[in-house]
């Protein structure tokens, strides 16, 4: 069993991401981004925490929901738009995830875990188009 959870590489790849990257507000679109990650065999042993339901119009996940709110709640993310259709990242944040998370991982893992960070924006905006939200 790992010394890990599936919030830290939450946390994880959110610390990777660039620092120009926004994320969508919208469940449907991170949801459906983060499901693909899970069902991509490389990452599945990371994500096999977040059991993903079909039954809604995109694949939905309680534990990632938890997740993503407790992060939210916490005014770790920011929404720097009047639209509030998006988050970003605060290098505080970002800075932060990195140095709670690095001692959990091996190198090999925090390589995967970036690649996941890599892929990410490009789900997005595929599930933003998909899901006819406004551009992140």
């Amino acid at each position: 069993m790992p010394g890990w959870e599936a919030f830290d590489v939450l946390k994880a790849v959110l610390a990777n991401l660039d620092e120009k990257t926004q994320l969508p507000t919208s469940a449907a679109v991170l949801h459906a981004a983060m499901f693909e990650l899970a069902e991509n065999s490389k990452y599945k042993r990371f994500l096999a925490e977040y059991r993903f339901s079909r039954r809604r119009y995109f694949p939905f996940s309680r534990a990632l929901e938890i997740d993503l709110t407790n992060i939210e709640r916490s005014q770790l993310l920011s929404v720097p738009n009047l639209n509030l259709d998006s988050f970003s990242l605060p290098d505080k944040l970002r800075s932060n995830f990195a140095a709670r998370t690095k001692g959990l991982f091996s190198e090999e893992e925090l390589g995967l875990l970036r690649e996941m960070a890599q892929e990410l924006p490009g789900l997005v905006e595929k599930y933003t188009t998909e899901y006819a939200c406004s551009p992140a």
